[in-house]
């Protein structure tokens, strides 16, 4: 008969005890504990950087933020997430699915469910809501093609849209195969992760065990006050073992793999080019990430790219010319891949001084293409938005979109001439918009600026007038920025309901 603590383990192990009310304290975490400890450590990290307030945009910065396009209220009563641009500029936002989020008033805590329909928001460049489509899944992940089809994909589905938002065609996303094998080997995987982390769980018990019994070898009229004291310590640690141990053991041993299965459906990432579609999902085993390519027609399906590392559910792919890149943000570079998935070339790395390098502990997040084919990354925490050629040469800082902190996807887009480039703030619901400072050309070099756009709710800058030749420019530029949204910002979202007064 197996001790009560080695079946334990394996629930503990596999995070499937039916009450999510339960605390434990135990020597090793669950991996749904495990996941959640990794997304926190990545967040508080990246908060550490909001906290510093706006920051100063750097005199070699191309362009400054001017406004803010509100994308579903500021009451952050929407799901958002993700955007794109099309040809024309218009941007099309991707809202849909359930999210929970956790706030704590006076020492409460209370879970708020968000839950927005299945749609693709249609704004101007201007944020006004144009059109509205409705779609048969919440899109996690989108992209046009060059023909002005669109792809969405998300929680194991694709499907391609025609340029007015009707489904042409749609399936599975290649990983699956049959829905119900895929579901028993995520099942599997769970039971053998759980049977591994269960020998260590029993090893540490018995080690407790072996430790009190030495312990009480010394009669007890002989033990010195350190001796009473460790033997206290060791018997409390063995006490809490097998409390929670039995504990354990009066929940459900069912198997709930809700979570891991939405967390496995997952699609961050998809890229169109003329031939292909690419889409990056969750490794079927492990926590890394692959990327598949398939016909238009969601055909032929090869999986081209394997063992990506990512942070908190995040891996943007995008093409240009043919070749996929990578935003391989665990690792702090992008990669470029031949159409056969073949390294082309990879560059980045961590530089917390934030000038050619990548800060936090997790970027570039995100990534896309800007005048002249250069690759833009955007940066979650500090909003940075870099400038690079596609073979990997730093070109420079474009700007800091004024974003809440915290590890999180933070989509880009640019107009074909840069003079536009906007930046996703899912927490707040809202894209930033970014335009040329008033003393810096356009990274096209021609062409008059635009005239600057702001959301109503922002303070519209003020005016400025072009500078003659014979008059002297101002020894340091005046840099604007508009007033910050008085929003409510949402707090950080868990993965797994909680009741009132627990995590």
């Amino acid at each position: 008969m197996a001790r009560p603590h080695t079946v334990a383990a394996c629930l503990i192990a596999a995070g499937i005890f039916a009450a999510s009310t339960l605390t434990l304290r135990a020597a090793e975490p669950s991996l749904l504990e495990k996941l959640k400890a990794d997304e926190a450590d990545a967040a508080a990290e990246a908060e550490r950087y909001s906290k510093q307030g706006a920051r100063d945009v750097s005199q070699d910065a191309t362009h400054v933020q001017v406004g803010t396009i509100d994308l579903g209220g500021t009451d952050g009563g929407c799901v958002v997430n993700t955007f794109c641009m099309v040809s024309e500029g218009r941007l099309l936002v991707a809202v849909g699915g359930r999210q929970q989020s956790v706030q704590v008033v006076s020492g409460e805590r209370t879970v708020e469910t968000v839950e927005t329909g299945n749609e693709i928001r249609i704004f101007s460049q201007e944020g006004e809501l144009v059109d509205t489509w409705n779609v048969p899944f919440a899109p996690q992940a989108m992209n046009v093609a060059p023909d002005l089809s669109v792809y969405i994909a998300g929680a194991g589905q694709i499907a391609r849209l025609d340029a007015e938002g009707n489904v042409v065609k749609q399936g599975s996303t290649p990983q699956i195969g049959n829905l119900e094998e895929f579901k028993e080997q995520v099942r599997q995987q769970l039971v053998e992760q759980a049977k591994q982390r269960a020998e260590v769980f029993t090893q540490q018990i018995e080690r407790a065990e072996e430790i009190v019994a030495k312990l009480n070898e010394k009669p007890e009229n002989e033990r010195t006050a350190i001796d009473k004291l460790r033997l206290r310590n060791a018997q409390r640690q063995l006490d809490l073992l097998e409390s929670n141990a039995e504990l354990v053991e009066s929940q459900s041993a069912e198997i709930d793999i809700g979570y891991y299965m939405t967390y496995k459906l997952k699609v961050p990432g998809m890229a169109v080019s003329e031939q292909d579609v690419f889409v990056a999902v969750s490794a079927v085993n492990g926590y890394g990430y692959d990327v598949w390519r398939m016909d238009h027609d969601f055909g032929d399906p090869v999986k081209v790219v394997e063992g990506l590392r990512g942070c908190c559910g995040q891996m943007d792919i995008q093409c240009q010319d043919g070749d996929l890149y990578v935003a391989e943000n665990s690792r702090h570079r992008v990669c470029r891949f031949s159409r056969e998935g073949e390294l082309i070339g990879q560059w980045g790395k961590s530089d917390r001084t934030g000038k050619e390098g990548f800060e936090g502990c997790c970027n570039p997040m995100n990534l896309r293409f800007g005048a002249n084919g250069e690759v833009l990354t955007a940066e979650s925490g500090c909003g940075a938005i870099k400038r690079y050629t596609p073979e990997g040469e730093f070109i420079g800082l474009l700007g800091h979109a004024e974003l809440q902190g915290g590890c999180k996807h933070v989509a880009v887009a640019a107009t074909p001439d840069s003079s536009k480039v906007f930046m996703l703030d899912v927490p707040r619901t809202r894209i930033c918009i970014l335009e040329p400072r008033s003393d810096a050309a356009t990274p096209a070099g021609d062409g008059e600026k635009p005239a600057t756009t702001v959301n109503p709710t922002d303070e519209k800058p003020a005016a400025t007038t072009e500078t003659s030749a014979s008059t002297p420019a101002p020894a340091k530029p005046e840099i604007r920025r508009p007033a910050k949204l008085k929003v409510k910002q949402r707090p950080t979202v868990l993965r797994q309901r909680s009741a009132k007064g627990s995590r």
